[in-house]
């Protein structure tokens, strides 16, 4: 639960990836820089970052089969037959 967990909010994360972009240079992220400058400054810095957004999709594709598989046989009913077929 807590690996599909991760890769429903990386999907989510990467979904919003402009407008996260938009909040950091926006005014109102200085309110939030008040509150922890450093961690502000490394969240930006994160998300200004080409290398850190091609990390989140490698990790999305590699796992994807594994997504794919974990979601197929969460259900209600007998499936283990299916993973081998």
């Amino acid at each position: 639960a807590r690996f599909a967990s991760i890769i429903v909010m990386l999907k989510r994360i990467q979904r919003v990836r402009s407008a996260l972009i938009q909040m950091v240079f926006s005014r109102e992220w200085s309110f939030y820089r008040v509150e922890d400058e450093a961690k502000a400054q490394r969240i930006k810095n994160l998300i200004v970052e080409d290398k850190w957004w091609d990390k989140i999709a490698y990790f999305l594709d590699f796992t994807e089969p594994i997504w794919c598989m974990l979601r197929a046989v969460d259900k209600d009913e007998l499936m283990l037959h299916q993973v081998y077929a």
